[in-house]
């Protein structure tokens, strides 16, 4: 899970997705992310208009959540991403929790031994 404020510049990067067998002739990569909102429960609500003003079939993904574009704060939501190539597909799936607080601590592991 990532976490992001509200006003925060986001960018999700599918861009090292590829296909093993480099089918050229079946034509090239395309990309179409989707987000849901996690509720209490677990369950899932899609929430497709979050994404409305994005390009949502790009590699990468960015966008600012705002309150006035529908995010909200202190909520969590799930990014999916499916690559595809001719008839085949895979999907990925990744979470972010969107924070009221801008000024909340960040913590970055870049590195283990």
């Amino acid at each position: 899970e990532q976490a992001v404020a509200i006003g925060d510049d986001v960018e999700l990067d599918g861009s090292e997705s590829y296909d093993p067998d480099e089918n050229e002739a079946e034509g090239p990569l395309a990309y179409a992310w989707t987000v849901a909102r996690v509720l209490d429960d677990g369950s899932r609500e899609d929430a497709p208009a979050l994404l409305g003003a994005v390009d949502a079939t790009s590699a990468i993904l960015a966008f600012v959540p705002d309150t006035t574009g529908g995010w909200l704060g202190d909520t969590t939501y799930e990014f999916a991403l499916t690559v595809s190539r001719g008839a085949r597909s895979a999907a990925y799936a990744i979470l972010v929790k969107v924070s009221s607080d801008r000024f909340m601590p960040r913590a970055t592991v870049t590195d283990f031994d």
